[in-house]
């Protein structure tokens, strides 16, 4: 009976070295080599995009965001989340044990060596989550706007650039840049905030540059604005709050100086990353989906490596009809490659259920655990089997009460630190068949 016993412990050991052995230390499947770098890369292998580890073997990012949460205060009775030694521990097998492969974005310092992880730069606080008191649309054109933006990114990147687990930077996380979803969810919009600036503006002579070069003559101009001002420079000085900004041909003016304004920003964050670590990927703005017009995807497209989105809750400028985030929306991320030849990062998803305890929740709320869990699955194997995904990111570790906003950011723990069943054990199982699909696509 002992030898049977020994005989079994070995070959589950080979069984798990072999295993072991067919991933480099960053997740990256051995099978296929490519060129070995010190940080991550993109390339394209049988029509599949696919990050490379530093060791140059092909990876696809499974995480969790927001572990960082695990110190709060609300997890003080969790005797891992207690010490940092013993929170890390527990983590990372709680990542092992989901099938997951990143600590994704938010990661604590403590997994910053361990695993492969996502750094934010905020380029402005425009931000759609942000309390009022906080959400604000920045004059990118200042030059103090973008000293005080240099000194941030590099700040960052001094201390990132170095770290071979860092896949990349993103930018803001859900952006504001729809000019209709502006005006009706905040009573205000980034143009029409720089266009109503004083006349010695950066942001003001941005605009009024943009309007000289669209429309030629000041006659033009003001025949289509219903406006009588004597030349462009006089527009400097005028102020606009009286024209109606929900005309057609305006709203086509000010969504195309949307894409004026990203472009000096992203060039600005962009030339500064490289300045400061020209080898880490820059992943660009964390769009939530619907709210990133055309002229904006352009002008990202020129500067990052890879469109992150952020799906649902709603595809369109306002409440009515759209793509839940619990349906897999193929036309929309489609459309998104297509216009940006980028590959797409699923940066922050995630689906909810229902609990006696907490009844309003962030994200698609389904009656149960295993309907949540059977949706995300589905949502998991789709992104996989799209060869322009590079990556999915589950929004919420640990379950999260946001007071400001009356409800429950769900995680795969609850608030004792367990996790949820059968919830996280259908995503576990989602896991595991999308890597084992990627990977028989990259090495078969």
């Amino acid at each position: 009976m002992q030898n049977i016993s020994t005989v079994m412990l070995l070959v589950l050991l080979l069984l798990l070295n072999e295993t072991s052995a067919q991933t480099d230390r960053f997740g990256g499947w051995t099978e296929v080599q490519g060129p070995t770098t010190d940080f991550f890369t993109l390339t394209v292998i049988k029509d599949r995009h696919t990050l490379m580890t530093p060791n140059g073997h092909p990876y696809f990012p499974l995480g969790i965001n927001h572990m960082s949460a695990y110190n709060k205060p609300m997890y003080s009775e969790v005797t891992e989340f207690q010490h940092d030694k013993r929170a890390k521990r527990r983590m990372l097998d709680d990542i092992q044990y989901l099938n997951m492969n990143s600590a994704g974005g938010d990661c604590p310092d403590i997994m910053q060596d361990q695993l492969p992880f996502f750094v934010t730069i905020s380029l402005t606080s425009n931000a759609h989550w942000l309390p009022a008191s906080r959400f604000e649309f920045k004059d990118v054109f200042d030059a103090k706007f973008i000293e005080s933006l240099k000194s941030k990114i590099k700040q960052t990147c001094l201390r990132y650039r170095d770290n071979p687990h860092l896949i990349g930077y993103y930018w803001t996380d859900t952006p504001r840049w729809d000019v209709r979803i502006s005006r009706n969810r905040h009573l205000k919009d980034w143009v029409s905030t720089l266009r109503n600036l004083d006349e010695d503006a950066a942001g003001k002579k941005a605009y009024v540059t943009f309007l000289k070069h669209r429309y030629g003559s000041i006659e033009h101009f003001n025949l289509r604005y219903g406006l009588d001002f004597q030349s462009f420079e006089a527009l400097l000085a005028g102020r606009f709050d009286h024209i109606d900004i929900h005309q057609p041909y305006l709203i086509e003016d000010d969504t195309d100086f949307l894409g004026v304004i990203a472009h000096h920003l992203y060039r600005v964050a962009s030339e500064t990353i490289r300045q400061y670590d020209p080898n880490h990927l820059i992943l660009g703005e964390k769009y939530i989906a619907g709210d990133h017009p055309q002229p904006v995807l352009k002008a990202a497209a020129q500067y990052v490596d890879v469109i992150s989105i952020q799906p649902g809750p709603q595809r369109g400028p306002g409440p009515g009809p759209g793509e839940e985030e619990s349906q897999f929306n193929q036309i929309g991320f489609k459309e998104l490659f297509t216009l940006t030849g980028k590959p797409i990062l699923i940066c922050d998803h995630t689906v909810s259920f229902y609990s006696k305890e907490n009844p309003v929740t962030l994200w698609h709320q389904y009656a149960s655990q295993q309907l949540a869990g059977e949706s995300q699955s589905k949502y998991i194997m789709q992104v996989a089997k799209t060869p322009y995904i590079i990556g999915y990111m589950n929004c919420q570790y640990l379950d999260a009460y946001d007071p400001s906003r009356g409800l429950l950011k769900q995680g795969l723990l609850a608030k004792n630190g367990k996790m949820h069943q059968p919830y996280a054990d259908l995503i576990k199982q989602a896991n595991n068949e999308a890597l084992h699909w990627i990977r028989n696509e990259l090495t078969k």
